[in-house]
C-alpha cells in the first residue's frame, strides 16, 4: 500500500492470549498502519517494501494489551 507504515517483527515469542492459551516460541508479526495484519510461525505473506524489520528473537512483543492481567506459562 503506498504511504502505509509497515513493521515486520521477526522470530519473537508470541502469546496469543486466546482461550486455548496459544504460544509460539518463534513467530513473526506483520503490522500495517497500526493493525496486526498477520501473525504466526514463519509467515508466508508479502512484507511491504520498506517495512521496518525488528529482529526479536528471545523477546516478547506486546502489540495489544487486551487482558492486562495474564500469567505467562
Amino acid at each position: 500500500m503506498p504511504g502505509s507504515t509497515a513493521i515486520h517483527i521477526r522470530q519473537a515469542r508470541v502469546l496469543c492470549l486466546d482461550d486455548a492459551g496459544t504460544e509460539h516460541e518463534e513467530a513473526d508479526l506483520l503490522i500495517i498502519d497500526g493493525c496486526i495484519a498477520a501473525i504466526g510461525p514463519h509467515l508466508d505473506v508479502q512484507v511491504p517494501a520498506g517495512a521496518q524489520v525488528i529482529e526479536a528473537k528471545c523477546m516478547l512483543p506486546m502489540p495489544v494489551l487486551i487482558n492486562a492481567h495474564f500469567h505467562s506459562p
